[in-house]
């Protein structure tokens, strides 16, 4: 998990100076902001010139939470990516515009929405209880089914699936 900071005093005067942010080591708002400050303050130390803005041009494995995240930002999508993995959480920062009801609504990774639905209803039903009946459901209408308004998907670099409850 990376992301490129890259100073914006220097691209605007065609410059193309950046840092490449470990998200391992720097993960807090804290952190993030001593990074920054120290990475602005030696270019301001060389050019004698204040440099005080930053912006993020390039995420690696990381959620893209565009140009200008707050700090805070940054610090969930670390705390989630990490639980959860980068992917899920980008899927959804990507759906919903934030990171609020994340945890309520993750239902997990599957390898298909007809995964999903026959898992789910597994978990409603014992294997007794379907009996033979599971010979004759159609997963993939089922599935459907639960996507009109339960649930969300997003395909992964995987092709597996990452499932959301609509909350």
């Amino acid at each position: 998990m990376k992301i490129a900071l890259t100073d914006l005093k220097d691209y605007n005067e065609s410059i193309l100076r950046y840092e490449w942010v470990d998200l391992e080591q720097h993960s807090t708002a804290a952190q993030l902001s001593g990074f920054i400050q120290g990475f602005l303050g030696k270019r301001s130390k060389e050019t004698s010139e204040l440099h005080e803005e930053w912006f993020m041009t390039d995420y690696e494995e990381f959620v893209n939470l565009g140009e200008y995240p707050s700090l805070e930002d940054i610090e969930k999508a670390v705390s989630l990516s990490k639980e959860y993995g980068w992917e899920p959480v980008s899927a959804y920062y990507g759906m919903n515009n934030g990171f609020e009801g994340f945890e309520e609504a993750y239902n997990g990774i599957f390898e298909s929405e007809e995964d999903f639905a026959y898992e789910i209803a597994h978990d409603i039903y014992s294997e007794e209880e379907l009996g033979q009946l599971s010979l004759y459901i159609d997963w993939e209408k089922y599935a459907r089914d639960l996507f009109i308004n339960d649930y969300f998907s997003c395909e992964m670099s995987d092709y597996k699936v990452v499932v959301f409850r609509r909350i």
